[in-house]
């Protein structure tokens, strides 16, 4: 399997999971391959980012205030050229 990056350099990753020691690893991860990444614990602070920049997403499926794919919802109909792996 390939690391290289199909996305574009100004692509950013956001990172959306509860768990504080899975999505800092994740992030860690992306980086070491050589993607931006964002980190957002939840919904709320996912919203909040993905308004600021267009981003890449990687989703959780449960987590407090809202599940990963009611987020995925809302941000396929606001941004359907967002690409989002869950």
């Amino acid at each position: 399997m390939s690391t290289e990056s199909t996305l574009p350099e100004e692509a950013i990753i956001l990172v959306v999971d509860d768990d504080a020691r899975l999505r800092p690893r994740l992030a860690r991860a992306l980086r070491d391959r050589g993607f931006a990444t964002l980190e957002a614990d939840g919904p709320a602070a996912a919203r909040a980012l993905i308004s600021e920049r267009a981003t890449h997403c990687v989703l959780d499926l449960r987590m407090p205030g809202g599940s990963g794919l009611e987020l995925l919802a809302e941000l396929r109909a606001a941004l359907p050229q967002l690409q989002v792996v869950v």
